[in-house]
């Protein structure tokens, strides 16, 4: 699924209407058009704006189809003791933080490899 069908389904789940994403400024009518039907990839200032407005959407769930759509973060659907659900967010933090550091080590061979090419 593409980060254009994701914001789609985001804003299905949320009941967001082109026209809202229109009218807070985020593009053209014709703009967000293509944004969901995916011709067109969304900008920066889109991406931001969503995140930054809704904090339940997962960005690695957005950005990389990876996870949840939504945050376990802000959702304690089981509403389990405290304790406990501290303890299960510290742990999933944990292993995002993991998968953070994979990823920006794959970034720096990728950068360097490129590199590499450039200057052979």
């Amino acid at each position: 699924m593409s980060v254009n069908a994701r914001i789609a389904k985001f804003c299905e789940y949320k009941g967001i209407k082109q026209k809202e994403l229109s009218e807070w400024g985020l593009g053209t009518a014709q703009t967000i058009n293509d944004i969901f039907n995916d011709k067109v990839k969304p900008g920066y200032k889109f991406i931001i704006f969503l995140l930054g407005k809704y904090t339940e959407l997962s960005a690695r769930w957005l950005l990389m189809g990876e996870g949840e759509m939504i945050n376990e973060l802000d959702l304690n659907q089981a509403n389990e003791p405290d304790e406990l659900y501290k303890a299960r967010l510290i742990e999933r933090l944990e292993e995002d933080k993991a998968y953070l550091k994979n990823l920006l080590n794959r970034l720096k061979e990728e950068s360097k490899e490129l590199n590499d090419n450039i200057d052979n």
